[in-house]
């Protein structure tokens, strides 16, 4: 796969330099920038030198993307620090972390979003993993939970009893089970990060 170069505002403004001076084939025979790029950065120069930083990388306002550097970075804060505490991430959660950050994008093609999300995961260091270790924390109310478990035990045996009913007649049918909530079966993570835990 042919590896796609992102230049900083500062490195566009000197190709383009150069381009004024000795125009855009040189360009792209010695610094292999295609001419396509050059026109398009062209076209957003006046942009590129109201820009307050010049060593970002990220396509100015325009046609093809406002996904901003800004905000890819924010994305990454936000994955950096639910990975830690061990939630899945997975690229469908991604576009809706992006679509919330760049409201905008809102109504694009969600094959478009999905293409931009692997391109965005191979540059920010990012791979689809699975989790070596998968679990599920117990709830905060736990104890509530269990003995509002054994009343209601308690409560249907009494009724059982109160009707004649027999205890050993009571059986556990072989039933098809029911997902409480469903478990992901891959999660973001950082390529070459060995203990990839999944908490649910």
């Amino acid at each position: 796969m042919k590896h796609l170069n992102r230049y900083t505002i500062r490195e566009k403004l000197k190709y383009l330099t150069i381009v004024e001076d000795k125009g855009k084939h040189y360009v792209e025979d010695n610094f292999g920038i295609a001419r396509k790029s050059l026109r398009d950065w062209e076209s957003q120069k006046n942009e590129l030198e109201k820009a307050k930083n010049k060593d970002a990388k990220f396509r100015i306002k325009g046609n093809k993307s406002s996904i901003t550097f800004e905000k890819e970075e924010k994305l990454i804060a936000w994955i950096n620090f639910n990975r830690k505490l061990g939630k899945s991430i997975t690229t469908s959660i991604i576009i809706i972390k992006i679509c919330e950050l760049v409201p905008e994008i809102k109504l694009r093609s969600i094959s478009c979003l999905y293409q931009w999300c692997y391109r965005f995961l191979r540059r920010s260091g990012y791979s689809i993993r699975i989790p070596l270790h998968i679990g599920q924390p117990l709830p905060s109310n736990i104890t509530e939970l269990i003995f509002q478990f054994l009343k209601e035990t308690s409560r249907k045996k009494s009724y059982l009893e109160s009707i004649g009913g027999d205890l050993d007649s009571i059986v556990n049918k072989d039933e098809t089970p029911i997902y409480f909530e469903m478990v992901n079966k891959t999660t973001i993570d950082k390529i070459g990060n060995k203990n990839i835990v999944s908490i649910h």
